[in-house]
């Protein structure tokens, strides 16, 4: 049994920094990797490859939208089949809004143990 993160960060998300002055996207996918979730899905579309670069060294997986849907349960939907598809025992996963970044690793753990061993 795992807990997957499913990200979102839709475009506006992509211009926002931590407190460190890099993009928020990455400390929220740090987070959640170092708090224990997996898979880890960063759903966003991504032209230019900002979001890609930002987690290259990270065990996130990008997942582009489809086209014209807009962000909110259908993203999240897409992100949860996704990480179902990486990883058969997710039984659950953390709905995460891409610009909330002050979550920390203990934070995830815990709702991680929450949910069960």
């Amino acid at each position: 049994m795992t807990v997957a993160a499913v990200i979102l960060a839709p475009p506006p998300v992509l211009e926002l920094r931590d407190e460190r002055g890099g993009p928020v996207v990455r400390a929220v996918v740090d987070a959640a990797q170092a708090g224990g979730a997996t898979p880890i899905i960063v759903v966003s579309p991504d032209p230019a490859g900002a979001i890609a670069a930002s987690v290259a060294e990270t065990e996130a997986v990008l997942l582009a939208p489809a086209t014209g849907v807009e962000p909110g349960i259908a993203w999240f939907a897409a992100g949860l089949a996704r990480a179902a598809e990486l990883v058969s025992g997710t039984s659950a996963a953390l709905l995460w809004p891409g610009r909330h970044a002050w979550v920390d690793p203990e934070t995830v753990t815990s709702l991680l143990e929450a949910h069960g061993v």
